[in-house]
């Protein structure tokens, strides 16, 4: 029995209705190298957080919070240009569109190792010492919240879905830029 796929294409415009088997729903889109890449790296990442010593762990705590951070933005790039693309700018400017096709290609890539990144980082931070304060709140909030981006994540293809998935990637970049604030 297929699941059905629904996409809001805007006011006034008819929706698309499609059959997706449940082999579909995540079988295309987890199939590329570059997520496969993305995982054993995530994977590897979290098994060398486990093997630091622990007098060094408050040194790397940074340098996996900065490249999760990093990669983030990357992966939330990809908002601005879908907005573009949506007023259909992306179609007359060629860069534009040449730019939206490489981020959608990379998001999924980038939020895995942003999950790999966040949970060394996490590892990482409370073997350093754990104390409640501002800084550690806003980490745990991001954490949660980016709990639901990647929930919402695996059912994108369906259209509540997907707003639910925008709504809160952006309200994890606002707690992430809290949370990195001095």
């Amino acid at each position: 029995m297929g699941t059905v796929m629904s996409v809001n294409r805007g006011a006034g415009m008819k929706t698309a209705v499609a059959k997706l088997q449940p082999s579909q729903v995540l079988s295309s889109r987890w199939q590329t190298p570059g997520i496969l890449a993305a995982t054993v790296i995530g994977l590897l990442v979290v098994v060398l957080a486990f093997t630091i010593d622990p007098e060094l762990t408050g040194k790397y705590v940074k340098v996996y919070g900065s490249v999760a951070g990093k990669l983030s933005v990357f992966a939330l790039l990809l908002l601005p240009f879908l907005l573009l693309q949506r007023r259909r700018l992306t179609v007359r400017y060629a860069l534009l569109g040449s730019i939206t096709r490489f981020l959608r290609k990379w998001h999924i890539p980038a939020a895995i190792l942003v999950l790999g990144c966040t949970i060394a980082h996490m590892y990482l931070a409370v073997a350093n010492g754990f104390v409640i304060n501002f800084r550690n709140v806003t980490g745990i909030l991001a954490l949660v919240i980016m709990a639901g981006v990647y929930g919402s994540g695996l059912v994108i293809p369906k259209a509540n879905w997907r707003k639910l998935h925008i709504v809160s990637g952006v309200a994890f970049a606002g707690v992430l830029l809290l949370h990195m604030a001095k």
